[in-house]
């Protein structure tokens, strides 16, 4: 090859190394999005300086048309391709409906392909040198040829302006960026409308395009190493600055404002600011709220309801010198009602362990003075003859004796805690049915046994309240059941007495249904005995369920975990 021939091909071969050292450069960043699409934009540049060169090196006739083939198929896709990566770049969304767009170039390729058999991508071809070691194919272009020019040139139009609208908006502040990418787009396809219709009277034999890509990889090199055209681009912007839940307003040391993102345009909504937009004044722009370019501060609106939001200032240093601020404004509004309901709850936590502190200690105070009035009503009781007087003694004492068990219901009902599993240990529940109380109205059944975790004292105290309350508000039999499951070891507990109404059980569960029970069946010790049942089977990890119906007697289930 002689000299002027190297001197020929030199713009292939430097549009080459560039498209092949910047995708080397970017391919440990294949993981960005944006990036993929950029690098598929170079690969197919890289390609086309491949084929060009080979076609123009190549002796062969045969060879020069393969590599002339390959070298117009990647061209028709380029247009696409390009496109693909401006919209993603600028952070724009593809539908799969876009993607259809390649359909109709992958037909021309294979027109290409098939050319030779019916003429109609390119009408006539023919091999002629343009150096004297070099020749390439000329070509006139048939029907599909043209359509397919106008075709790509309108998607190539596309892109071209999506760029100059980003360009002529002032709020976009990645111009240098986009000049760039415009300027790599335009230049080849300029310089191939140029050769096909042969504009300015250039009646050039050689298709000049790929000589105009050495322009487009020099620009995308630029737009790389200077404007960091991968690393502050829209895109990435959109992905950080845009999604960011704080508010973000970048000011100029002239208290102009530089940027935002959306949610700042949102805050500005809520504050009644409808003109924030870059070089505007700061300070004219908050004259109006609560918010401070000095310090950090914190404001409130009632937008239906209150919202709470707290400003924060940040200084931009470059060299020690402050180029200007970040103003960031925060929507604390959960947090604000996270602290107002966990004050809620430690107030009612607190309330409720003076509560439980008072039913406590006044129980214990109780203790004395009530063994004291049993002990002297039996001894009153057995000084006494049968009459009014021995009854009336008989009553004392009954009802010191449901004052008893009230008071060590409350006392039990206060020292449960649900989260409390000291002392349970693995136990063969047929120990708590055997250890319940015996009564000959109760029938105990142990038709399966297991195991579970238990405290096997506070478990029968559990049961021997449901019993206690069976027996209580039932005439007849009260069964006491024990059966296992696959997963779980259920107690039940079965009467045919008057039953519990709708309301009383739907109330059942809940932690202030002692103070719904009235005199009659506290009485009886019905509400604080299932009340420490239930807790009792809470701090088990258990479950307590409930089947009643009124004038037909209650089933209560006792639902625990096998180990």
């Amino acid at each position: 090859m002689d000299l002027a021939s190297f001197l020929y091909i030199i713009p292939h071969i430097i549009s080459a190394i560039i498209f092949l050292l910047i995708i080397i450069y970017l391919n440990p960043k294949m993981k960005d999005a944006k990036v993929k699409y950029f690098l598929a934009l170079m690969a197919n540049c890289f390609l086309l300086s491949i084929f060009k060169m080979l076609e123009l090196i190549f002796p062969s006739e045969s060879m020069t048309y393969f590599f002339s083939i390959a070298y117009f198929s990647f061209l028709v896709l380029l247009p696409f391709i390009m496109v693909l990566f401006v919209i993603k770049y600028l952070g724009g969304k593809c539908e799969r409906k876009f993607y259809h767009l390649i359909y109709p170039n992958i037909f021309f390729i294979f027109l290409m392909i098939t050319n030779m058999h019916h003429h109609l991508y390119f009408s006539q071809t023919a091999f002629f040198p343009v150096q004297s070691s070099l020749s390439t194919m000329a070509i006139e272009r048939g029907i599909f040829g043209i359509i397919s020019i106008f075709y790509n040139y309108a998607i190539i139009a596309y892109a071209c302006i999506i760029l100059l609208a980003k360009l002529f908006n002032k709020n976009f502040i990645f111009k240098s960026q986009a000049a760039m990418i415009l300027i790599g787009i335009i230049a080849p396809f300029l310089s191939n409308i140029i050769f096909s219709f042969k504009l300015f009277n250039l009646n050039l034999q050689s298709d000049m395009t790929m000589f105009s890509f050495t322009i487009t990889a020099f620009s995308f090199f630029l737009a790389i190493s200077k404007y960091r055209l991968l690393n502050l681009s829209p895109l990435a912007r959109n992905e950080i600055f845009d999604e960011l839940q704080d508010a973000l307003i970048i000011i100029n040391e002239k208290d102009e404002i530089v940027d935002f993102n959306k949610n700042a345009k949102e805050i500005a909504k809520k504050l009644k600011i409808n003109d924030l937009f870059q070089g505007k004044s700061a300070k004219e722009l908050i004259k109006n709220t609560e918010i401070s370019l000095k310090n950090d501060s914190e404001f409130s609106l009632s937008n239906g309801s209150k919202l709470y939001y707290n400003s924060s200032i940040k200084k931009m240093m470059v060299n020690e010198n402050q180029v200007g601020i970040i103003l960031s404004i925060k929507d604390v509004t959960k947090i604000k009602e996270y602290e107002s309901l966990k004050a809620k709850i430690q107030k009612e936590k607190e309330i409720s362990q003076l509560r439980d502190n008072f039913i406590t200690r006044v129980s214990h105070e109780l203790r004395h003075p009530l063994m004291n009035i049993l002990g002297y009503s039996n001894e009153l009781k057995d000084s006494l003859k049968s009459g009014n007087s021995k009854k009336m003694a008989e009553r004392i004492i009954e009802s010191s004796n449901d004052l008893k068990d009230l008071v060590e219901k409350s006392i039990a009902l206060s020292g449960i805690k649900s989260k409390d599993r000291v002392n349970m240990g693995k136990k063969n529940l047929s120990i708590v049915i055997n250890n319940c109380l015996e009564d000959d109205r109760i029938n105990k059944e142990i038709i399966s046994d297991c195991e579970a975790l238990i405290n096997e004292s506070q478990m029968i105290q559990a049961v021997n309240n449901l019993l206690d309350n069976a027996l209580k508000y039932s005439k007849g039999k009260v069964e006491l059941t024990l059966d296992c499951t696959k997963d779980n070891a259920v107690i039940s507990v079965a009467d045919k007495g008057k039953g519990i109404d709708e309301k009383t059980l739907k109330e059942l569960h809940s932690d202030n249904y002692l103070a719904k029970v009235d005199a009659e069946e506290l009485k009886k010790g019905f509400g604080i005995g299932i009340a420490v049942s239930r807790m009792i089977i809470k701090a088990h990890n258990g479950k307590m369920s409930i089947e009643s119906k009124k004038g037909k007697g209650t089933k209560i289930k006792i639902i625990l975990e096998k180990k």
